[in-house]
């Protein structure tokens, strides 16, 4: 009889625990569902806005907000200012989709690309599910600020490149998968 009594205790005790644990579960993954749900997608205007500098006394809370969302997203390397609707220089890159490392890009000025292109393919989070061959250059120097208004410059090659430029392109109101999916879809 003490045995069944520590069984059915043992029992409810586990099935407590698993449904705690299938709780937070849920909680995390609304959680990052509504991260995601702050990308701006398809025909929304922002995304075609030209975006300012981000200015000396401006806060910076919105990057983190942006490393939260990329952190989110399945596979995002990439996460314009613009993309969660703020109209400023900015940009965050994890070239990495697996790991936990971000490069801030405040103001980037590109100011050196190579004459050498190539063509692959390419995604965006604002255009979810829309791939198609873009041709860039294989290697482009930037000179930016960091988080900190740090200035640096330095050379980013091939993939790296490439997300680099794809972020950049959305400082001006362009995207290049955006471009595909608007030729596709009048």
């Amino acid at each position: 009889m003490a045995i069944k009594n520590k069984s059915r205790k043992a029992l409810k005790k586990s099935i407590k625990r698993r449904k705690r644990v299938a709780a937070k579960y849920a909680d995390k993954m609304s959680y990052k569902k509504n991260l995601v749900a702050m990308i701006r997608t398809f025909d929304d205007p922002v995304l075609t806005k030209k975006c300012s500098e981000v200015g000396e006394k401006d806060d910076l809370a919105f990057l983190e907000t942006m490393k939260k969302i990329l952190r989110a997203t399945k596979y995002g390397v990439g996460l314009a200012a613009s993309q969660i609707g703020i109209t400023k220089q900015a940009f965050v890159t994890r070239f990495d989709h697996t790991l936990d490392q971000f490069l801030t890009f405040i103001n980037p000025e590109i100011i050196e690309q190579s004459e050498t292109t190539s063509l692959d393919t390419e995604g965006c989070l604002s255009y979810p599910d829309v791939y198609c061959e873009v041709e860039r250059t294989v290697s482009v120097k930037v000179k930016y600020l960091d988080l900190n208004r740090k200035e640096h410059t330095r050379e980013f090659n091939g993939y790296q490149a490439r997300v680099v430029l794809h972020e950049y392109d959305h400082l001006f109101g362009k995207c290049a998968v955006g471009e595909e999916y608007k030729k596709t879809n009048t």
